[in-house]
């Protein structure tokens, strides 16, 4: 199912990320994926959604560069609603 937000198309597991960051601020795939519940496919390719909008940024951990934190951008609040 797709939903339509001032004119910017996702899918709904894209919102439900994007309110989970917005919610609990700074996460790892694998922490959004359990708290949503959602696949880790699922969340990679919705982060993905978001990091091609500039809605959201990743950065290395720094105990383990092979994994990123993902947070919201100062766009984020212009180009998606609020909850």
């Amino acid at each position: 199912m797709e939903l339509d937000t001032k004119g910017l198309r996702c899918r709904r597991s894209v919102l439900r990320v994007y309110n989970y960051l917005k919610r609990n601020g700074p996460a790892m795939t694998h922490e959004i994926a359990s708290a949503l519940n959602l696949s880790l496919r699922t969340v990679r390719y919705a982060l993905k959604q978001l990091v091609d909008l500039g809605i959201v940024q990743k950065t290395p951990d720094i105990t383990d560069p092979r994994r990123y934190i993902y947070y919201l951008t100062e766009e984020a609040e212009r180009k998606l609603p609020q909850d």
